[in-house]
């Protein structure tokens, strides 16, 4: 590789400013090491109090004045912040609910009930439950399970006849508070005494609430527009007249599908003789046959 370097003239190297090398470099005094049981100061503590003596040798001239009117007014007292509620009207404190008196247990009047319907239902010879002085129940059904828990209200005592279960077989009915008689079997499940149960309050019970009857005046309402029988269904009498059969003058309400049938084909024949009167004669004639 030598060899293939190109030597350069003696002129061009003298042309080059010669820089001057760098000379040793001067060291400040070294920053005295603090002994032990000496008072040290860095150069910032220093400065910073160089600047409070300095305000202090200044004289305070707002001494000398007189206090103005503002200064006067009373400044509030730094504290930690209060909250603050903005409330649309005033809070006040609200009162404990007061737990109304259990009612002793009392069957419902079931006079408006139609007789056949009153014959299923028997009262109970003792009571269902028993309020203490302290206001508490005591379930008084016969094979309970908890007779010595009590309840505190009538509906705690409901729940539980409901769904424990040791009253699961049991025929009473806490809403009118009545046993329903139960068919003559001695092969019912808890689930087919749940089912004749539920018939009977969604049917024929008394003590039920306003939205059930509501239930059980449009389910009257239904079987009366399909032209089925609605008499295993109890309405109060006040209501008894509001169940109606909307009318249609559009449609008919038949008993059987016989009868429906016969009424389409009346209406095909009535179609086809107007269509074709001198026909229809014609087989009026051969069949003996009279068509308004």
């Amino acid at each position: 590789m030598d060899r293939w370097r190109v030597p350069l003239p003696v002129e061009e190297l003298e042309r080059g400013e010669r820089r001057p090398s760098p000379g040793p470099v001067e060291e400040g005094p070294a920053e005295p090491i603090p002994q032990p049981g000496e008072f040290f100061m860095w150069e910032e503590e220093e400065e910073e109090e160089e600047i409070i003596n300095n305000n202090n040798e200044e004289p305070n001239n707002e001494i000398n004045q007189q206090p103005n009117d503002d200064s006067n007014m009373a400044q509030p007292e730094e504290g930690p912040a209060q909250p603050r509620y903005f409330l649309r009207r005033p809070h006040t404190p609200r009162q404990p609910k007061r737990q109304q008196e259990p009612q002793p247990f009392r069957p419902h009047n079931i006079e408006s009930l139609r007789p056949e319907h009153q014959a299923e239902l028997t009262a109970p010879e003792t009571e269902a439950y028993h309020i203490s002085d302290d206001q508490l129940i005591w379930c008084r059904l016969a094979g309970c399970a908890r007779p010595s828990q009590p309840f505190k209200t009538v509906r705690a005592w409901k729940i539980h006849v409901q769904r424990a279960a040791c009253h699961r077989g049991g025929n009473l009915c806490t809403s009118c508070g009545y046993n329903v008689a139960l068919p003559p079997s001695a092969h019912l499940s808890a689930a087919d005494v749940k089912t004749l149960m539920d018939a009977h309050k969604a049917e024929r019970c008394v003590g039920v609430t306003k939205k059930a009857l509501v239930a059980r005046k449009i389910a009257a309402e239904r079987l009366m527009i399909l032209g089925r029988d609605n008499s295993h269904i109890a309405i109060p009498e006040e209501d008894a007249d509001e169940v109606q059969v909307v009318s249609n003058p559009r449609k008919r309400h038949l008993a059987s599908e016989a009868a429906w049938r016969a009424e389409q084909c009346c209406l095909y024949l009535k179609r086809f003789k107007a269509d074709h009167p001198d026909l229809m004669e014609q087989i009026g004639m051969d069949h003996q046959l009279y068509i308004e």
